[in-house]
């Protein structure tokens, strides 16, 4: 994995899944991975592994560390995740992009924004109406996205053409473009 003081941009996805193997870090051909490293691959960035998009210095965390019970991530749980969630955002000295994919990283990153600044960051609307603005914090652009795991992503075309897009984005942010298409 590459060193913490390396990592440029940070991906941040919901919530682990119930077997640790389909995560991101648990194998390539697991769900998880396989649907992040595909959608890389249409936005034209090469990555063909995990290993690949880490050493580039982005790393790819899940806000709530324990698997979902039932159909929904419990505010409990997000509550319980909260502190290494918190610890993650702050041991990355170097980020210049955070891209927020799906709504319950969006709640837990806004959380901690709030407890700094009494507000939040991302407005609670539906996210293809925050994509078009521009998120700072600390410094940080924060990217609004969809959820890049799951059947959702595999079969709603706009939502995963979005996703495609705000990688894209990330990439040229990185890459010291200013991010438009």
């Amino acid at each position: 994995m590459t060193d913490v003081k390396a990592i440029r941009a940070l991906l941040i996805n919901e919530v682990v899944p119930d077997d640790p193997r389909q995560d991101f870090h648990g194998s390539d051909t697991g769900a998880y991975a396989g649907s992040l490293i595909s959608l890389f691959q249409e936005a034209g960035i090469g990555f063909r592994s995990m290993k690949d998009i880490d050493e580039s210095g982005i790393t790819v965390i899940n806000a709530v560390n324990t698997p979902k019970q039932g159909r929904k991530i419990t505010s409990l749980q997000m509550e319980e995740s909260m502190p290494a969630f918190r610890k993650t955002l702050s041991e990355r000295k170097d980020l210049e992009v955070i891209v927020l994919n799906g709504d319950v990283a969006k709640k837990m990153f806004n959380r901690i924004v709030k407890s700094e600044t009494g507000r939040n960051l991302i407005p609670s609307i539906v996210t293809y109406k925050l994509r078009n603005n521009v998120y700072m914090y600390r410094g940080i652009r924060v990217l609004p996205s969809y959820i890049v795991t799951g059947e959702n992503i595999q079969i709603e075309k706009k939502k995963r053409a979005m996703v495609i897009e705000d990688l894209k984005t990330m990439i040229h942010l990185l890459e010291g473009n200013n991010g438009n298409q």
